[in-house]
C-alpha cells in the first residue's frame, strides 16, 4: 500500500507519493571549490540540469542536486517540460498563442501533463481532435469546452476593449474638432451687413441672333423699343405723305375745265 493511500480506504484514484512533491527542474552553474581554490577566487563550474524536490509547505526538507538518471524516470512529465522549455530537444519551439502557464484554470501538475502531450496553448487545447484529447484522460472533453470558451471570451474582451479605444479616439477628436471651430469662430472677422454690400451687376450678353427677353439687359430693352417707335413714325410720315400727294392729284383734276 503506498503511503498516500493510507486516508484512502476504498483505493480511489489511488496517487503516487511523488506526486504530493513539488520538484522543479532548472539550470544551475555550482561552485566548483577545486578551480576556486586555484584561481584564488569564486569559480563557477557548468552550467547543468538541477532538480529542486520539496514538501510543499516543509523548507527544511529542500533536495537541490544536478539531475540523475532516477529523477527522469521518476517525473518524466516534468522533465519532459523542462527539455522544452529549454529547447533541448526536437520540437521545442515557442509557439505562438496564449501560453498554458498564463491559463489560470489548470494547476501546476496539469501543466506538466500537457506539455509532456506536447500541448503548449490554449488554442492547441481548444483546437484538439477528439483522439488528441482522449489522451488527457476523463476531463479531457471538458478541458477541451473550457478552452474554447475561455477564448471566446478574450477574444470579445479584446474586440470589445478595440471599440472602446476605437470610440474614446473618435470622441476625441470630436471635442478637438469643436475647440477648432470655436477658435476660429472667434478670429474670424464680424459679418458684412447686407445692407452695406455693393453687388456688382454683371456685364450685358453679347448680341444674339434671335436674343431673348429675358437674356436682355433694362438698356438694350429700351433700345429696341426707341427703335420700332422711329420705324413706326417713318411709315406714319410716309404714308401721310403719299395721302397728301394723292389730293393734290384729285384736286388738280378736278380744277381742269371739261371739254
Amino acid at each position: 500500500m503506498l503511503a498516500s493511500d493510507m486516508n484512502n480506504r476504498e483505493f480511489t484514484n489511488p496517487l503516487n507519493p511523488d506526486d504530493l512533491l513539488h520538484v522543479e527542474f532548472y539550470m544551475h552553474a555550482p561552485l566548483d571549490p577545486n578551480k576556486s581554490q586555484v584561481a584564488g577566487k569564486v569559480v563557477y563550474g557548468e552550467t547543468v540540469p538541477f532538480v529542486r524536490i520539496m514538501r510543499p509547505g516543509d523548507n527544511t526538507s529542500i533536495i537541490e542536486t544536478p539531475v540523475r538518471n532516477d529523477h527522469k524516470s521518476r517525473w518524466p512529465q516534468r522533465w519532459l517540460a523542462f527539455q522544452m522549455a529549454e529547447g533541448m530537444i526536437e520540437g521545442a519551439i515557442d509557439v505562438p498563442g496564449w501560453k498554458i502557464e498564463e491559463w489560470a484554470v489548470i494547476n501546476e501538475s496539469q501543466v506538466h501533463e500537457l506539455k509532456y502531450l506536447r500541448f503548449s496553448t490554449v488554442e492547441q487545447i481548444a483546437g484538439a481532435s477528439d483522439a488528441q484529447i482522449q489522451r488527457l484522460g476523463i476531463g479531457g472533453l471538458g478541458l477541451r469546452e473550457q478552452a474554447r470558451q475561455a477564448l471566446k471570451d478574450k477574444y470579445q474582451s479584446a474586440a470589445r476593449m478595440e471599440l472602446e479605444t476605437r470610440d474614446r479616439q473618435i470622441a476625441e477628436l470630436s471635442a478637438q474638432l469643436l475647440e477648432i471651430k470655436a477658435m476660429l469662430k472667434g478670429t474670424a472677422p464680424p459679418p458684412t451687413p447686407i445692407s452695406s454690400v455693393v453687388v456688382e451687376q454683371p456685364a450685358p450678353p453679347p448680341p444674339q441672333s434671335q436674343p431673348h427677353q429675358r437674356h436682355l439687359s433694362p438698356e438694350h430693352i429700351e433700345k429696341m423699343l426707341q427703335a420700332r417707335r422711329e420705324k413706326k413714325e417713318k411709315r406714319e410720315r410716309l404714308r401721310a405723305i403719299r395721302k397728301e400727294k394723292k389730293e393734290e392729284m384729285l384736286r388738280a383734276q378736278a380744277a381742269q375745265p371739261k371739254a
